[in-house]
């Protein structure tokens, strides 16, 4: 994953998780990472991994390949 494409990820769990009104805790408590973490990966600081991808998407109302597709330059070649 590019930086861009680490800013452009972040950039779309921010929004999906503003627009389902759910707080970082919440996403912290339902996935099992770190609050800090999933901050990071929210402000483009970090690589999420595909497991990472699986546990949070439900939180935030998406598939991983729906979280991916968002993403130019970014080649999705998952079965979710």
């Amino acid at each position: 994953m590019t930086p861009e494409s680490s800013e452009q990820l972040g950039n779309h769990l921010r929004e999906l998780r503003a627009k389902r009104h759910v707080k970082l805790r919440d996403v912290e408590e339902q996935s099992g990472a770190s609050g800090s973490y999933i901050s990071q990966v929210e402000q483009g600081k970090r690589h999420p991994s595909a497991e990472l991808l699986r546990k949070i998407a439900p939180v935030y109302g998406a598939s991983v390949k729906e979280l991916l597709t968002k993403l130019h330059n970014v080649t999705v070649l998952l079965d979710t």
